[in-house]
């Protein structure tokens, strides 16, 4: 309601406008694409899993991340893969330290490629020198703490002696997940994709700067940890960086807040699914046992 009620003013202000002629066949298949990228995105779970000797069903790796996709929005973001961990450890009786260390792999490994991503972005876009450098930088030192046993143990203790708690980041194996990387590459690959071209519905001309925007902003929306679902910070993110393409503030800001609700729509109806899903299975069940 709040972002609702943004959009409104910045309507009002003349900052954002209705888009005049969309293309609605460009932005049905942009949907389309967003919601296979969140398919790709929520089997991403089993597909890791394997590499740990855990073995779970297609149908519940989809299942819990439609049904913990709107814990993002929840400051913090803990249950985005303390949710799934937790359902899966009900249902399947794995370790919940194990599920624990999938579920933040997977967070970390996608946070890894989208940044990998973003360092070879920027040699495409306009942006000031020390966006690229941060963006390298972020990436390099992801890498160090994330696959190098040394820099990880040092992370962790300076981590926990500032919290004045254990902070367990889990170590990962790069040889071990390497054959996964391309998958998560395939997941940005397409929200961007997607991106792309419900901004040209809107009347955008294709360009790598609208291309490359959406995980660069959508990497920033994700640092930010406190921030609900990153509102806010991945849209001045967007606008940001399409203003420096040459797209004008009022276009940039318009598919900037569009974009927002094209992907919260996408997100609850994978919200839907997943409720659903859990639903008839559990009434499936049900009728099995008293049958």
């Amino acid at each position: 309601m709040s972002f609702l009620y943004l959009i409104y003013y910045l309507y009002r202000k003349g900052i954002v406008q209705t888009p005049e002629d969309i293309n609605f066949t460009t932005f049905g298949i942009s949907s389309i694409l967003l919601l296979i990228s969140f398919i790709i995105h929520g089997l991403s779970f089993k597909v890791l899993a394997k590499k740990y000797d855990v073995y779970v069903k297609s149908i519940d790796s989809l299942m819990v991340f439609g049904m913990y996709i709107i814990t993002r929005y929840l400051p913090g973001k803990v249950w985005i893969f303390v949710g799934p961990a937790t359902f899966l450890n009900d249902k399947y009786g794995y370790p919940m330290d194990k599920l624990l260390t999938i579920s933040l792999t997977s967070q970390f490994l996608n946070l890894w490629v989208g940044l990998a991503i973003c360092s070879v972005a920027v040699v495409f876009l306009p942006v000031p020198l020390v966006v690229s450098i941060l963006c390298l930088v972020g990436w390099l030192a992801l890498s160090l703490v994330l696959f190098t046993q040394y820099a990880h143990r040092i992370v962790s203790i300076l981590l926990s002696r500032i919290v004045k708690r254990k902070i367990d980041i889990p170590w990962i194996s790069f040889r071990k997940n390497m054959s996964v990387l391309p998958f998560y590459g395939l997941i940005w690959i397409l929200y961007s994709f997607a991106f792309l071209l419900m901004g040209m519905s809107l009347g955008a001309n294709p360009s790598a700067v609208l291309f490359f925007s959406f995980p660069i902003a959508s990497i920033i929306g994700m640092i930010a940890i406190f921030v609900p679902g990153g509102l806010g910070v991945r849209e001045g993110a967007l606008v940001y960086i399409l203003t420096l393409g040459g797209v004008s503030l009022i276009e940039a800001s318009t598919i900037s807040a569009f974009s927002r609700l094209w992907f919260l729509v996408g997100e609850m109806i994978i919200f839907v699914m997943g409720i659903s899903l859990n639903f008839f299975i559990k009434n499936k069940k049900q009728d099995n046992a008293l049958g």
